[in-house]
């Protein structure tokens, strides 16, 4: 049995990687994913900034005399709608990474129909098949989402430090503290969701190849005989 597991297991990955190299023709579709996940990272940056801003802004607030401490509401009231507005632009780049992504894999799997057809005529499971694309679309997110997390960082810190050069918020910039972890976080959501997702949609497409294969045909038709 185990046996069994580890030989389904070496064929899916090899089958994946190798359908990876072969393939022609998607590397403007892998930039696309790049870039939407250097959007997500970027937006979630200031998501991050602006609540790091909002705190410092509350805190100075609670320490300022009382007729000093009306002076930051409005201050507050603006960094909170702009906080609000990055959330819902990092919420939709959060959904598009996940939707093109699915929406490309699908093309895919549409476009590599014969071969699934082959595949499911041969007896290879629809399960089988679909992890053959979770993984390779997992190498995908993994290699650009990783630049694109990196360039994100390096972009933003470099942003950061031209305003300090400015002197336009000093304070604020210094007192920054970046969430990394909680960024990686969404990272893993972001994959997990999308290879979940390709799993679902292809594992179904390939339900579909196989009831509608003729094989499947043949035996229905010899049934009814």
């Amino acid at each position: 049995m185990l046996t069994e597991v580890s030989m389904i297991l070496y064929y899916t990955v090899t089958s994946s990687f190798r359908s990876l190299v072969r393939r022609r023709g998607y590397f403007s579709s892998f930039i696309m994913i790049g870039l939407l996940f250097f959007l997500f990272f970027f937006s979630w940056k200031w998501v991050d900034f602006f609540s790091s801003w909002i705190i410092l802004e509350t805190v100075l607030q609670e320490m300022a005399k009382e007729d000093e401490a009306a002076s930051f509401q409005p201050l507050i009231l603006l960094l909170t709608i702009l906080r609000t507005g990055t959330i819902l632009v990092c919420f939709f780049l959060f959904l598009a990474v996940i939707l093109y992504t699915k929406h490309f894999y699908k093309q895919k799997a549409g476009i590599e129909q014969e071969e699934i057809v082959i595949k499911r005529l041969l007896g290879e499971r629809s399960a089988i098949i679909a992890s053959e694309f979770v993984l390779e679309a997992g190498y995908i997110l993994v290699f650009f989402g990783s630049i694109s997390l990196v360039l994100s960082t390096i972009i933003f810190k470099k942003l950061l430090r031209d305003i300090q050069v400015l002197g336009a918020f000093q304070n604020v910039v210094e007192r920054f503290d970046p969430h990394h972890g909680i960024e990686f976080l969404l990272f893993l959501v972001v994959i997990c969701l999308t290879l979940l997702s390709i799993f679902y949609t292809v594992y179904r497409q390939a339900d579909r190849e196989a009831l509608a294969s003729p094989s499947s045909t043949n035996s229905g038709d010899k049934e009814e005989d």
